[in-house]
């Protein structure tokens, strides 16, 4: 009869290595970072699409007066 203990991985062979802190604390960083760049484009781009509502409203009242 065979060595059934030679057929069967050592522990050390499939166990991995702790995950490693560092990599969540860069993750969250990236989040953070992401979520801040993000909320200000919305920002810029909402006034950015007032303004251009504002013009729209103006040039049809011109385009109004004129016809």
């Amino acid at each position: 009869m065979a060595d059934s203990s030679a057929a069967l991985p050592k522990s050390d062979e499939t166990s991995h290595p702790p995950a490693s802190p560092r990599g969540i604390t860069w993750f969250t960083g990236f989040l953070i970072l992401a979520t801040l760049v993000l909320s200000v484009l919305v920002i810029v781009l909402a006034r950015h699409n007032r303004q251009l509502r504002g013009e729209t409203a103006a040039l049809r009242q011109l385009a109004g007066d004129s016809a």
